[in-house]
């Protein structure tokens, strides 16, 4: 029973001990049914319980909340459930739910993502909604597949259930919400991604990840190493890239906006060297193109203008050619390289150990059952070890 799990944790500080010791002396109340109380999602309470956040407008939110169940105005002992209602006040941001029963509200956001759903679904789109936790946005998607369903084939997907940072687990475990029965194991990786391919053509489905914000930080997805690469690893130099061209908002087949990134330390140092350029009819301004050409024109020099110290060149890169299987490894993936006999070009000493690369390019060569990796040398090129992402937490967008 949730009492009993309820008493078993141990109180936690603050908002959550409060609540602890709320469940503690009212072993009839269980976190579902207080949560109803709170304008905060199932999940957000859950998270909350558990430890996993603690913003300072959920704690606002739970004291709110506690602070009417000891007044009792809420959650009378042997009351039951309440009509439900809605309560205004003049200091509130914006309406507060006390208790639901059966009610749902469409407001803005569900709006907004029903939206996104409908044209993600329609055009076979990528869709990206970002909201404060506890905004609705599980409930929203909820209830867009009750008024979808039968007309629209979708599946969820809860991060929140899902702890391994294993790129194979995560397609393993997608495959097991289809009913698609595959051996586990890195070594399956590529079986199990074209088993998923395969049936997702003969069964067009949308495939919706909620609680992405329990994602981790980006680490190493794959090891390379002597028992899965075929041919000894080849070092190479990648040439300097330090102009970055960009034309975007499409008009009857003639960019309208054409905008060009220099890297002044890098031009000072090479002269003008290759240059990048990108032709995109989906890139809009009013989309927010001219943040995400600067953002990528950004990690572009970071990478490629050859302006670290010590590395005065351009990118250091591996040719790694490994077997078919390890197909599920994509450009922008961090891997891990080890390899007895391929010399450290830090030390000159031979062997590397789990050193990390960037996937910057990869072909298949299916005649031959093999995968050609090209592999960015991020320390040599300072940007050491895979960057972790914190949580981020911001205000409502719509992405397209």
């Amino acid at each position: 029973m949730v009492t009993n799990i309820m008493k078993a944790m141990a109180p936690g500080e603050g908002a959550h001990g409060e609540l602890a010791a709320f469940f503690a002396a009212r072993p009839d109340v269980t976190l579902a049914q207080f949560g109803q109380y709170t304008t905060l999602a199932e999940s957000t309470m859950r998270h909350f319980w558990n430890g996993e956040l603690g913003s300072s407008e959920v704690k606002a939110e739970v004291r709110r909340v506690l602070d009417l169940a000891r007044a009792g105005e809420i959650l009378q002992p042997g009351g039951g459930r309440s009509a439900t209602a809605l309560v205004v006040t003049e200091s509130a941001r914006r309406a507060r739910r006390v208790a639901r029963a059966g009610n749902f509200y469409k407001t803005q956001t569900v709006a907004k993502i029903s939206e996104v759903l409908n044209y993600c679904a329609e055009e076979c789109e990528i869709g990206v909604v970002t909201a404060d936790y506890g905004c609705g946005k599980t409930e929203a998607v909820a209830a867009w597949r009750r008024a979808t369903a039968g007309a629209i084939e979708s599946m969820v997907f809860e991060f929140d259930e899902f702890s391994s940072s294993n790129k194979v687990d995560f397609l393993a475990r997608l495959a097991g919400q289809f009913g698609l029965a595959c051996a586990k194991g890195p070594q399956n990786g590529g079986r199990i991604f074209q088993a998923l391919v395969e049936y997702l053509r003969e069964n067009p489905c949308l495939l919706i990840f909620d609680q992405c914000e329990m994602v981790r930080g980006r680490s190493p997805v794959f090891g390379f190493s002597a028992d899965n690469v075929v041919v000894l690893p080849t070092l190479d130099r990648m040439p300097v890239i330090n102009e970055a061209v960009w034309q975007y908002d499409d008009q009857d087949g003639t960019a309208e906006s054409d905008v060009t990134y220099l890297e002044a330390t890098s031009i000072t140092t090479f002269g003008r060297g290759n240059q990048f350029s990108v032709q995109s009819k989906g890139l809009r301004t009013e989309l927010g193109a001219a943040w995400f050409t600067q953002w990528t024109s950004r990690r572009l020099f970071a990478r490629f203008a050859g302006t670290p110290a010590g590395l005065l060149g351009g990118a250091p890169v591996v040719d790694v050619e490994a077997m078919l299987l390890t197909m599920p490894v994509w450009v922008g993936d961090y891997v891990t390289l080890s390899h007895p006999k391929m010399p450290d070009v830090m030390t000159g000493a031979l062997g590397v150990t789990n050193r990390v690369y960037e996937v910057i390019d990869r072909s298949p060569d299916y005649v031959r059952g093999r995968m050609r990796y090209k592999l960015l040398d991020t320390g040599l090129t300072g940007m050491g070890a895979a960057p972790v992402y914190g949580t981020a937490v911001i205000g409502t967008a719509l992405v397209y």
